[in-house]
């Protein structure tokens, strides 16, 4: 039969005749995403890349294949999402069997072949209800003899029929795909455009947004939010509230650095990591987008449409709650910025600008370094001096506090609406909470930049900068 290829919305889409020898079967609408892999086959033996592979998916739909990722450069790791590792189909039977290829791309030679994934697109809905979880990961297989190792996480959705859509939400509109040229009326489930607004301020797209070449103006990004159903927008904060960082970054960002705070904002929440002393205390944290209190709101990026529901965000949320706990804090393994890009993965929008987190994988690179050599680690060096602090000391190194009892040095700039909710309890904390409790949110690079002014003799009111 003959195979229709459409584009919408920036997703690939297929509408698949039925095999008529085949019994006829439930023809719904459904999506495939390909998110990342890990600890995939090293293909290549050269000396620049050595134990590394350039890796690529091929998607097979019923033996034809339907669907190319884009390569990942040098990684064995390689984060997919975004516009171009999703399949769209029009009419798909439950029993339709996939096979995901993965190809190590090679510019002198056929590619070398790392791997594959076969299942139904049933079997991948029955686990993920089971598991509460959209997100499914499985064992990568031998493909054509070579051998297998690591994990691929797809995604399986059943999409609404264009019937099955509200008649309040069947406003149609025009969408930009790859090639620029509006695909035609489309009726969506949006959401309200409250839920857009924050969205719609961002300036620039996404990496995977880039790189498949849409966004690139303002009004195509603005078209690209407007046709979304789960917009998700990366916010970016200058650490901590003081002017002097909000220079250092604006000189920073030219080379591709910077002392960040980043968080992800889904269906009008904005999430973020942090640390804390607290050993049962989840890290992940919720407030309203670009109002976090503890830093300066800089600038945001659309990622791009992750087509989850908002219970399904929330099973997301749910499951990264154990796993970045505030006890596990790392100033620069595990932040919010390495948070940032769990989630943005999780939610199938690919990853985060890399010049976000550079800093701090050159910390940590450094910090690697000094413990090769026996030196204290920098968190060590921390630890030992955060011990003398909590020492009994004189009058002489009391902080100055103000009528409310609060250090001068702890306080934030004042605003109506400097609330932060904690993800566990769902409890509003007020900013002058924080204050008088330094455990309570001692997220991102925040409280060693606060430590070291509070050795400086400048006065703390001067250096604040409200958003």
């Amino acid at each position: 039969g003959r195979t229709e290829c459409r584009v919408r919305q920036q997703h690939n889409r297929h509408n698949i005749p039925a095999n008529p020898q085949r019994k006829a079967t439930k023809m719904t609408r459904m999506s495939l995403k390909i998110l990342r892999g890990v600890d995939l086959l090293a293909q290549d033996e050269n000396l620049l890349t050595e134990n590394s592979s350039d890796p690529y998916c091929e998607i097979y739909l019923n033996g034809r294949r339907v669907a190319r990722t884009p390569t990942q450069k040098q990684t064995l790791n390689p984060i997919f999402g975004g516009p171009n590792a999703t399949v769209e189909f029009d009419a798909l039977s439950d029993d339709a069997e996939f096979v995901v290829k993965i190809y190590d791309q090679d510019l002198l030679k056929s590619d070398d072949p790392m791997g594959q994934v076969s299942f139904r697109g049933s079997a991948i809905l029955d686990i993920a209800a089971k598991a509460m979880y959209p997100n499914v990961w499985l064992l990568v297989q031998s493909l054509d003899g070579c051998e297998a190792c690591g994990q691929l996480e797809v995604r399986v959705l059943r999409l609404p029929a264009d019937d099955e859509v509200p008649d309040s939400d069947t406003r149609t509109h025009k969408a930009l795909p790859t090639n620029g040229a509006p695909c035609g009326p489309r009726p969506t489930n949006r959401p309200p455009r409250e839920l857009r607004e924050s969205a719609l301020s961002a300036l620039s797209a996404g990496p995977k947004l880039s790189d498949a070449g849409v966004g690139n103006t303002i009004k195509s990004l603005r078209n690209m939010i407007i046709a979304s159903r789960a917009p998700v927008t990366l916010h970016i904060y200058d650490v901590s509230n003081d002017c002097r960082v909000a220079n250092f970054n604006a000189v920073a960002k030219g080379l591709n650095g910077g002392i960040y705070h980043a968080a992800v904002e889904i269906y009008g929440r904005e999430y973020s990591f942090g640390g804390s002393k607290q050993m049962d205390v989840t890290g992940i944290f919720a407030c309203k987008p670009r109002k976090c209190p503890m830093h300066h709101y800089r600038e945001s990026q659309y990622l791009g449409d992750c087509d989850l529901s908002p219970a399904q965000v929330n099973q997301i949320v749910r499951k990264m709650k154990s796993e970045w706990m505030a006890r596990t804090y790392d100033l620069f393994r595990k932040n919010c910025c390495f948070f940032s890009k769990e989630f943005a993965v999780e939610l199938g929008v690919g990853s985060i600008p890399e010049w976000v987190y550079s800093l701090a994988n050159v910390g940590a690179a450094v910090d690697d370094y000094r413990r090769s050599s026996g030196s204290d680690s920098i968190e060590g060096k921390k630890k030992k001096k955060q011990q003398q602090k909590d020492k009994p000391s004189g009058s002489k190194n009391k902080a100055k506090t103000n009528s409310s009892g609060a250090p001068e040095w702890g306080r934030a700039p004042s605003r109506s609406d400097s609330e932060i909710s904690d993800v566990s309890s769902e409890e509003k904390v007020n900013i002058a909470e924080c204050n008088h409790n330094a455990d309570l949110i001692d997220n991102v690079m925040a409280a060693r930049v606060q430590r070291a002014y509070r050795c400086s003799v400048v006065n703390r009111r001067s250096t604040h900068v409200t958003a």
